[in-house]
């Protein structure tokens, strides 16, 4: 009897296992979002540009960086959204996103999204609160760091506690 018991069970568990692994494939099969911009970390920042087919070509700054414009230039002068790579290897260490009304997003946090929703974002990403600064306006300059990667994510809100500008960069260490 025991070994009748034993076998269901190790039968229904394996039925358990089998189906839990057909839901993490499955979940991992989902697409990308082709505007975070955090899917092209670590990638080659030609394969990214062939991803966005307006994008300029990158252009090299500052001697040992390329650099990629993506979007229109919007009223401060910056891009709606950039990429920054090794000159040497074309690698992509920084992505940004400033004040645009694009789809361009990092970790799915958009321009205007609340304080609030980008630290529940960034909590599912693992990122955590590393430093935080109140400027007069009333406006935040954050900083978050993840157990996980070599990344640092630089957040600015406004005074309405409204993302205005994000940026994800390799650390160097």
């Amino acid at each position: 009897m025991n070994r009748i018991i034993s076998g269901c069970t190790a039968a229904v568990l394996a039925g358990m296992m089998l189906f839990a692994g057909t839901l993490s494939v499955s979940a991992r099969e989902e697409e990308p979002d082709p505007y975070d911009l955090s899917w092209y970390m670590d990638e080659s920042i030609y394969d990214a540009q062939a991803s966005f087919k307006e994008a300029k070509d990158p252009v090299p700054a500052r001697g040992f960086s390329l650099y990629m414009q993506l979007g229109e230039i919007n009223e401060d002068g910056f891009a709606e959204a950039s990429m920054t790579a090794y000159s040497e290897t074309g690698i992509v260490r920084s992505v940004q996103v400033h004040n645009t009304d694009n789809e361009f997003n990092i970790f799915g946090i958009h321009y205007g999204t609340y304080l609030y929703e980008a630290v529940d974002l960034l909590a599912d990403c693992h990122y955590t609160l590393e430093t935080s600064q109140m400027k007069d306006d009333g406006s935040f300059e954050d900083t978050y760091n993840s157990y996980m990667d070599l990344y640092t994510l630089y957040l600015k809100t406004d005074k309405e506690t409204k993302v205005t500008d994000i940026v994800l960069s390799k650390n160097v260490k």
